[in-house]
């Protein structure tokens, strides 16, 4: 009497292992591209915010420096220093009022990417 002691897997087996290994490997690979690809967003958006505050910074300074100097107006500073400035979002950067009979102020806002900055300044 022989007896069939078979040991390993057939080749259908080996095959459908492979297939399925596939597959998901294929899903794996695009989850990791698409996570390594917007891990980078947070990095760029903090860049974006810390370039945004130093120009606020400068301009902030600069005002200060003319404010101290005296004989100055608003006027001369948002078409002598502010109108200049790269990321200035010169479709939001205007004189805004509060009360009637208030002095006007000037409102500069900064942009780059998504991310907007506003500061007022007083003469």
């Amino acid at each position: 009497m022989k007896i069939n002691n078979q040991k390993g897997f057939s080749l259908v087996e080996v095959i459908i292992v492979l297939i399925i290994t596939g597959i998901m490997g294929s899903y794996l690979i695009t989850f990791v591209q698409s996570s390594t690809q917007n891990s980078i967003e947070p990095i760029l958006m903090t860049n974006e915010r810390a370039n945004l505050q130093e120009e606020m910074e400068k301009i902030t300074q600069e005002y200060k420096k003319r404010l101290k100097a005296g004989n100055f107006s608003l006027a001369d500073f948002k078409t002598g220093y502010v109108d200049g400035r790269s990321l200035v979002l010169a479709s939001e950067t205007s004189y805004v009022k509060f009360k009637t009979g208030e002095d006007a102020m000037l409102l500069v806002t900064l942009q780059s990417g998504n991310q907007k900055i506003w500061s007022l300044f007083a003469e």
